[in-house]
C-alpha cells in the first residue's frame, strides 16, 4: 500500500509540474501575441502620425539601435538562458549573480564600440537619414537599453519565467508604446525624435519591470553556495567559448533576415522588393508559435539535460514537436486561405503576393519541424554544430535568391527561402535525433 501510494503522490507531482508548464506556455503566447497586436497598432498609429518620411526615419534609427544592440549583446542571452536553468533551483542565486556581473562587462564594452560606430554612420550620412542630436542621442540610448531587455528576459527565461519575460519585452512595452502614440496624437507632436524617445521610455520601464520580477523570482541561496567554483578561469573561458557560438547563430540568422531584401533589389526591380517584403512580414506571424516554443523549451531542455533526466527530455521534445507542427499548421492554414484578403489590405499594387506570400507560409510549416531540435542543440553543447548549420543555410538561401529571382521576382525569392528552410530542417531534425540518442546511450 505504501509503494502504490509514493507511486501515486509522484503521478499527482508530474501531472502538478505538467499543468504548470502548458499554464505557462499558454501565458507565454498571450503574452506575446497580445505584444504583436499592441505593436502592430502603435506602428500604424505612428505612420499616421509621423507621415512616410518621418516615419521612414524613425523606422531606420530604430532598427539600427536595435540591429546593433542585438549584436552588443553577442550571444549572451541563450547563455544566460542555458546556464541559469542548467543549475539546481537552490543554487541558482549566485550563477545570476556572476554569470550576470560578467555579462554586463562583456557586453557594457560592447555597447560602447556599438555607440561609437552608430555615432560615424549617422554623423558621414553615408546611406543614413539626416537626423538633429536630439534624434541621434535618443538612438544611441536605445542601443544599451534594448541589449539591458535582452539579457534581463534571459535570465527570467532560466529561471523558468518565460511568461514574464515575455510581458515584460512585449504586453508591456507595445502597450506603453501604443498608449504613447496616442498621447503624442492628442499633444500634435509630430517628430521622429518624439516617436524614438517614447521607445526609449518604454523598453526602460519594461527593463525596470523585468528587473523587479527577476529580483522576487531569485531562489533563495543556499550556503554552499558560497563555496561553489562558478567564477573560475575555466569556467569564465567555457562562458566565452559558449557566447561566441551563439553570437555566430544569432549573427547567421540577422544575416539571412535583413539581406534577403538586399539580394532581391539587386537582381530585380523594387516593385518586386516590395511584394516580396510585404509578403514576408505577413508571413513572420505564422512562426510566432515556433519562436516562442523556442524560448519555452530551452530552459527545460538544459535542466533535463544537466540532471541526466532522459525521460524528461524526450517527453518535453514530443510536446514541443506537437504543438510547434500542430499551431504552425493551424497559422499556415488560415494564413493560405486569407492571403488575398490579407494582401488586399496593403492595395491593390500588392495582388503579386500572394503566391509569394503562401511559399513563405509554407517555409514556416517546414520549418516547425526542428524547432523542438533547435531548442536542444542550443541548450546542450552543439551551439557549434548549430551555428555552422545556420550560416550553411544563409549562404544557400542568398545564393539560390539571386537567380531566383532574377527570373521569377518575388515568386523565386520566396520559393528559394524554401528550398533553404526545408533543407535546413532536414539536416537539423537528423542531427538532433542523433544526439538525443547519443544521450540516451550515456
Amino acid at each position: 500500500m505504501s509503494r502504490l501510494h509514493t507511486f501515486t503522490e509522484l503521478m499527482k507531482i508530474r501531472r502538478s509540474r505538467f499543468i504548470l508548464s502548458i499554464m505557462d506556455f499558454a501565458q507565454s503566447l498571450a503574452a506575446r501575441g497580445g505584444g504583436a497586436l499592441f505593436a502592430f497598432a502603435a506602428n500604424i498609429a505612428l505612420a499616421r502620425l509621423l507621415g512616410a518620411k518621418a516615419f521612414g526615419t524613425y523606422i531606420t534609427l530604430l532598427s539600427a539601435a536595435l540591429a546593433v544592440g542585438g549584436l552588443a549583446a553577442y550571444g549572451t542571452g541563450p547563455l544566460l538562458t542555458k546556464e541559469i536553468s542548467a543549475q539546481p533551483v537552490a543554487e541558482r542565486s549566485l550563477i545570476v549573480k556572476q554569470l550576470g556581473l560578467w555579462s554586463i562587462k562583456r557586453t557594457g564594452l560592447l555597447s560602447v564600440i556599438g555607440m561609437a560606430a552608430v555615432t560615424c554612420w549617422l554623423l558621414t550620412g553615408i546611406a543614413a537619414p539626416k537626423s538633429d542630436w536630439y534624434e541621434i542621442v535618443a538612438t544611441l540610448v536605445m542601443l544599451p537599453v534594448s541589449m539591458i531587455l535582452t539579457l534581463a528576459v534571459s535570465v527570467l527565461s532560466g529561471l523558468s519565467k518565460v511568461a514574464l519575460g515575455q510581458t515584460s519585452s512585449n504586453t508591456i512595452k507595445n502597450a506603453l508604446l501604443l498608449l504613447g502614440a496616442g498621447l503624442l496624437i492628442l499633444i500634435g507632436v509630430r517628430s521622429a525624435a518624439a516617436a524614438l524617445w517614447l521607445q526609449v521610455f518604454a523598453t526602460t520601464f519594461s527593463v525596470c519591470i523585468a528587473g523587479f520580477w527577476v529580483y522576487k523570482n531569485m531562489p533563495v541561496a543556499a550556503v554552499r553556495d558560497i563555496l561553489m567554483p562558478h567564477n573560475d578561469a575555466m569556467t569564465k573561458l567555457a562562458w566565452q567559448r559558449s557566447a561566441k557560438h551563439f553570437f555566430a547563430v544569432s549573427a547567421s540568422l540577422l544575416v539571412l533576415s535583413r539581406l534577403d531584401v538586399v539580394v532581391v533589389g539587386a537582381f530585380t526591380d523594387q516593385a518586386q522588393v516590395g511584394l516580396f517584403g510585404a509578403a514576408a512580414r505577413i508571413a513572420q506571424f505564422a512562426g510566432l508559435t515556433g519562436i516562442l516554443l523556442i524560448a519555452w523549451l530551452q530552459p527545460r531542455i538544459s535542466n533535463h539535460f544537466a540532471l541526466c533526466r532522459h525521460d524528461g527530455l524526450i517527453e518535453n521534445m514530443k510536446i514541443g514537436l506537437a504543438g510547434s507542427v500542430g499551431m504552425t499548421t493551424i497559422m499556415v492554414a488560415a494564413g493560405w486561405f486569407s492571403a488575398p484578403w490579407l494582401i488586399s489590405l496593403m492595395g491593390t499594387s500588392f495582388v503579386p503576393a500572394i503566391w509569394p506570400l503562401r511559399c513563405l507560409l509554407c517555409s514556416y510549416l517546414a520549418w516547425s519541424f526542428c524547432v523542438p531540435y533547435y531548442a536542444f542543440l542550443s541548450m546542450t553543447g552543439h551551439e557549434k554544430r548549430l551555428a555552422k548549420l545556420l550560416w550553411i543555410q544563409s549562404i544557400a538561401t542568398l545564393a539560390l535568391t539571386a537567380p531566383l529571382s532574377h527570373y521569377f521576382g518575388a515568386l523565386g525569392a520566396a520559393i528559394a527561402w524554401f528550398t533553404g528552410t526545408a533543407l535546413a530542417t532536414l539536416w537539423m531534425v537528423r542531427m538532433g535525433v542523433a544526439a538525443l540518442a547519443a544521450h540516451g546511450s550515456e
